[in-house]
């Protein structure tokens, strides 16, 4: 039970309204919580032209030639729904319109489908972004191999043209060369012990002597070189280039049937989308019937005709899914069996 100090607490409280004070201040705020505008009680919102809605119910309103307050009223009402109706079309189309940007496409795939995991994806995973640059980096290692034991086979191929102080750039056969008369890291490394300058020509034909004679040993590589090491590289590049284009084709691939599966708004969205759509054309229906009625009794239209009602059942199976409608009106496929069956008034025609 409150105190009477809480209560006069209270009291004064409730006087320091936090709320807008002015008018313009209300109308500022008063669109605060908008979100879409679907079920807004006004009938312009935020993002839409009142001059547009202006235009549109005078359209609407010379339309249906109202006479007295009632029939316009009623005339006002069929172009709010239209509006409205309008307000839904461009709501799904905004949503179907971001499922589709590619950045928020590749964003959710990854999201799903990030690996765990270390190691490339097999043949039965879905490839990701990440799976794709690394098989890029695969390619570019390959590729930068191959080139330099081309780079060291053409500076075999030139060594007996050069002196022995011509310089050899970037060492660039010095690694090629050392794993291909197998000499050991410490091997490699006291022959240049005492040497500062840059890697030049003389110091090849060292590295050559330790296996036999400088020019049968260069030409003996060489020709290793060219007839195995440097076609098993490029085989290497090779393959490396095709599993790249492989993950590239998989992954859009990936990325395309998610764009297809998030090419319309979620199940939950779509069918409030759906109930209000149908909420609207019933109310749109309906105001349409009463201002014909009241343009009929006072003769301004001739009456109507007699009007066919048209009932579509959907077929079903006795159990939970009787009677329920499935995705855009389609038949569940139970219901479908079913109605092809023998025995079935829809087989016996």
């Amino acid at each position: 039970m409150m105190t009477s100090k809480q209560l006069e607490a209270n009291r004064r409280n409730a006087l320091q309204s936090t709320g807008p004070k002015t008018p313009e201040g209300a109308e500022g705020c008063k669109m605060n919580a908008l979100r879409h505008g679907l079920r807004s009680v006004q009938t312009v919102v935020p993002g839409e032209v009142p001059a547009e809605w202006e235009g549109h119910l005078a359209a609407v309103v010379a339309d249906a030639a109202p006479v007295g307050a009632l029939e316009l009223a009623l005339a006002e009402q069929v172009a709010t729904k239209l509006w409205r109706l309008g307000r839904v079309v461009g709501y799904e189309a905004d949503l179907i319109a971001n499922a589709l940007d590619p950045d928020e496409m590749a964003q959710a795939h990854e999201k799903v489908h990030r690996r765990i995991v270390p190691g490339g994806p097999t043949r039965a995973d879905i490839p990701t972004r990440e799976d794709v640059a690394k098989a890029k980096r695969t390619v570019d290692k390959a590729e930068e191999k191959a080139q330099e034991w081309e780079a060291a086979l053409r500076t075999l191929e030139a060594l007996p043209g050069m002196g022995d102080e011509d310089p050899i750039p970037d060492w660039s056969v010095y690694e090629p060369l050392k794993e291909a008369l197998r000499l050991a890291d410490y091997e490699a490394d006291n022959l240049f012990k005492d040497e500062d300058e840059p890697f030049v020509a003389r110091h090849v034909g060292t590295m050559l002597k330790k296996r036999g004679a400088v020019d049968s040993t260069a030409e003996s590589v060489a020709d290793h070189w060219r007839g195995e090491k440097i076609p098993e590289l490029r085989a290497k590049v090779a393959e490396a280039k095709k599993a790249h284009h492989g993950l590239i084709h998989r992954y859009k691939a990936a990325l395309g049937r998610r764009r297809r599966s998030h090419g319309l708004p979620g199940p939950e969205d779509l069918d409030r989308i759906q109930r209000y759509e149908a909420h609207l054309e019933r109310g749109l229906h309906k105001a349409l019937d009463r201002l014909r009625d009241l343009q009929e009794a006072r003769g301004a239209v001739p009456p109507r005709g007699p009007s066919v009602a048209v009932a579509v059942v959907q077929a079903g199976p006795e159990n939970a899914l009787a009677g329920q409608m499935g995705p855009f009106g389609s038949f569940t496929l139970e219901a479908a069996d079913r109605a092809h069956e023998p025995g079935t008034a829809d087989a016996q025609g």
